[in-house]
């Protein structure tokens, strides 16, 4: 009987270290059976699933990542395949037994994949990793070399499709601007197409879209160039939706200088008293492809809006000195749509032991778009960024790492220029103005043309060498500093609203033309206009491209 006792004792101890060891070798790899993924297209990765003529056959080379571990509801599939099923050309096929009995739960193997081919059902293979999960095994993949090759996963039980029927997709395309060195357009393209309510909610419709890409290669370079025409509102109603070509201007791009810069005419005529509103000041042009009769997929694009701005405007320049500590207006328009255009400075002292005081930060705002370099002493970090970018206006340009140029949407422009001065960060701010800002600009430097000092409150100061009534007079509170402003009221602050003016096709012979006539007597005016396709999701200081 003792000798019985202990045998059994012993047992007993056994099953505890195996328990033991189990419970290890399953804690070990629960993280990656928890974290599976599973396998992409599963449904029709069975067996009984066929190639048709229409199907376009599964390809793993570019669906598998082979850093992944891959789950199914069934196993794979461990007996010979052969060709057209598993919804693939040469379905891939596991040459090991994996069942419970022969492959313990938590343990890890190594197992070989085989490829189909002409001679046999397994002409060349390769390993692959599995771990035994329980109910379940995961399986750690690798692309297969070429297409269509796909792992092949159970029997499975063909379903009747679906009788419900869904209208005949389109293919959209729409622009989207890619943030790189240089910005680039990116075409994008989007199967649409109205989506069906399943009968039973427990088994919702999933669908499935396969992408057919057709290249073109037989193209006669000389007979089949690309038209980009002007596109002209006309009617009435948003001018984006009644855009109609005018052929006779336009832009003629052959198959073999694809790749070059094409420049097209702008023609500008003027009453002759040269005093433009801001938004008289821009004008746009909107150009769309002809239509391309080999392929559709080019015809009809509508192209970014081109932006035209009037040159800038020579006057008279007022010199004075000042030397007063904060942050203050140094320009502002307000238009006749209320739409602010404003540049703060901040100005510190930057020459210890006198009384001298530089530039050290700039915001920059059109509407709701607002742009900050500030360098100050008081900040822990330089920041060279968009606080706000709600209207996507304000065209920030980065000539190299001390140099930028800061367009607004009237043609006026902001150039500054970064240095070191007595140790202290500051920075040159010029402003050269356009005609939209004849007697209607405000700030440090003053009403364009008035040739006076003008104050915040309308008063003109006398002229002195150093005014600082004037001054003093356009520092800025704190609640409308744009430099320390919070993030919440800047994202508050009103954006435009205003009228573009769209350039026309004045060309009225029988030949084409590549000019657009850009005139205040004969252009069309729209509300305000935005290409929803190329609208960026957030703005940035664009680089300069250097000349060779």
């Amino acid at each position: 009987m003792k000798i019985l006792h202990q045998f059994v004792w012993f047992l007993v101890l056994l099953d505890l270290v195996k328990g033991f060891l189990l419970s290890e070798s399953t804690g070990q790899y629960s993280d990656i059976c928890a974290n599976a993924e599973v396998i992409p297209f599963e449904p029709i990765r069975t067996f009984v699933y066929e190639l048709s003529q229409e199907d376009i056959p599964l390809c793993d080379k570019n669906i598998i990542n082979e850093t992944k571990w891959y789950k199914a509801t069934e196993d794979m599939v461990t007996n010979a395949t052969r060709e057209n099923i598993c919804s693939t050309t040469v379905p891939l096929w596991l040459q090991s037994n994996i069942s419970v009995s022969t492959f313990a739960v938590g343990k890890e193997m190594e197992s070989t994949i085989c490829v189909p081919g002409l001679l046999t059902a397994c002409d060349c293979s390769f390993p692959i990793k599995v771990i035994n999960c329980g109910s379940f095994r995961v399986y750690k993949l690798k692309p297969p070399k070429s297409c269509a090759q796909a792992y092949c996963f159970g029997d499975g039980v063909k379903d009747n499709p679906p009788s419900q029927k869904v209208s005949k997709p389109t293919v959209e395309h729409i622009f989207t601007k890619e943030r790189g060195f240089v910005s680039y357009q990116v075409n994008n393209f989007k199967c649409v197409f109205p989506f069906l309510t399943s009968p039973n909610p427990s088994e919702p419709f999933l669908y499935q879209i396969y992408w057919d890409v057709v290249h073109i290669n037989a193209i006669d370079e000389v007979s089949c160039p690309l038209y980009i025409e002007m596109a002209v509102p006309a009617g009435s109603g948003v001018c984006e939706s009644r855009l109609t070509g005018e052929n006779s201007c336009g832009i003629i791009i052959s198959a073999n200088r694809w790749n070059e810069t094409h420049v097209m005419n702008i023609v500008h005529q003027d009453t002759g008293n040269y005093q433009l509103t801001s938004s008289e000041a821009e004008m746009e042009i909107y150009l769309q492809t002809f239509d391309f009769r080999l392929s559709k997929l080019w015809s009809h694009i509508l192209l970014p809006v081109v932006k035209v701005m009037n040159d800038t405007y020579d006057c008279n320049i007022i010199k004075y000195d000042t030397q007063n500590p904060g942050t203050f207006i140094m320009y502002r328009n307000i238009d006749e749509y209320q739409n602010i255009m404003e540049v703060q400075i901040e100005v510190t002292h930057c020459n210890h032991g006198t009384h001298i005081y530089c530039v050290c930060g700039i915001a920059v705002r059109a509407g709701g778009d607002v742009f900050v370099i500030n360098r100050c002493p008081h900040v822990t970090r330089n920041v060279f960024a968009f606080r706000s970018c709600i209207d996507d206006i304000l065209d920030v340009r980065k000539i190299d790492e001390l140099n930028y140029k800061i367009y607004l949407p009237s043609g006026t422009y902001i150039q500054t220029r970064l240095w070191l001065y007595k140790n202290v960060n500051v920075m040159e701010v010029d402003i050269f103005p356009s005609r939209a800002d004849i007697h209607k600009s405000e700030g440090l430097c003053s009403k364009l043309g008035s040739n006076k000092l003008i104050k915040r409150d309308g008063s003109a100061a006398p002229f002195s060498a150093q005014p600082d009534d004037f001054s003093l007079s356009w520092r800025v509170e704190d609640a409308d500093n744009l430099l320390e402003m919070n993030d919440i009221n800047v994202k508050q602050l009103t954006s435009m609203h205003t009228q573009y003016r769209v350039c026309t096709c004045g060309n009225g012979g029988n030949m084409p033309v590549n000019e657009a006539l850009c005139s205040q007597q004969k252009n069309i005016i729209c509300d305000v206009i935005q290409t929803v396709s190329y609208q960026k999701n957030t703005c940035y200081a664009k680089r300069n491209r250097r000349s060779g």
